[in-house]
């Protein structure tokens, strides 16, 4: 799952927000990789899973835990429509814990009749603005009303929620779910539990916040995204994404 803040920031890399309230969908990419590129390109987790288009193949990327670096060919391009968070679980009909940190054809999870009834229209097509748009329409479909009100409270609730010991606790009182109830639940629409989502949503703060001001410190960004300082954030940001928090500053700042 290419990254909305990082990627974007790199060359090569578009997004725009899909047409349609409630869709299952919030997001559609291009991805053109480019010969300084041929190392591969690194994936930070998002807490989201995507639907790529790959010479004409279609692909899952399940959810992921940690950074991870993709192999792509320099001079390919890669389309994508990445899932609103949470709603990936219906639309596929697969648990996301199922997909956590694997990229899977289409065909594996919805049948190869129906994989390639998506994916032949699209073969046609060679401009990418028109490709995109394509996928788009060709992925249609609306999310589950209470898996996205699930996911809404969940994430509201975490992104208010800095102490990690109080995250489970915080999200039981407001959803008044049974702690082995919320963790199953969160399995099944977001690939994790709520300890791992947490994680995962700061990181995605601090990235947006470290785009939209570059010149901020590391420890005011720290204190304004929830890290209990500057040393919790480091510590973090290397779990997560094998980086230090400076040299993701700078990816960011491009």
């Amino acid at each position: 799952m290419l990254t909305d803040t990082v990627e974007t920031a790199l060359s090569g890399y578009s997004e725009r927000p899909t047409s349609g309230i409630g869709s299952a969908f919030r997001l559609a990419w291009t991805k053109r990789i480019t010969t300084d590129q041929a190392d591969g390109t690194l994936v930070l987790p998002d807490g989201a899973a995507d639907i790529l288009s790959m010479d004409g193949e279609l692909v899952v990327a399940g959810p992921d835990r940690f950074a991870k670096r993709e192999w792509t060919v320099p001079g390919s391009t890669i389309f994508g429509l990445r899932f609103a968070r949470g709603a990936g679980s219906t639309w596929l009909g697969i648990e996301m814990r199922d997909l956590v940190g694997l990229r899977v054809p289409l065909a594996d999870i919805v049948g190869r009749r129906r994989a390639n009834e998506l994916a032949e229209p699209l073969r046609a097509i060679d401009d990418a603005t028109l490709l995109s748009a394509a996928m788009e329409r060709a992925f249609q479909g609306m999310a589950d009303p209470g898996a996205a009100r699930f996911a809404t409270t969940v994430i509201g609730v975490l992104n208010q929620a800095p102490i990690d010991a109080a995250v489970i606790p915080s999200v039981m009182q407001v959803t008044g779910l049974s702690e082995r109830t919320l963790r199953r639940r969160c399995d099944q629409i977001f690939g994790y539990g709520p300890r791992t989502l947490a994680r995962i949503l700061r990181l995605q703060r601090l990235l947006g916040l470290l785009r939209t001001d570059p010149k901020l410190t590391l420890a005011t960004a720290a204190a304004v995204v929830g890290f209990a300082d500057q040393s919790h954030m480091t510590r973090e940001v290397r779990s997560l994404t094998t980086l230090a928090p400076t040299t993701l500053s700078s990816l960011v700042a491009r």
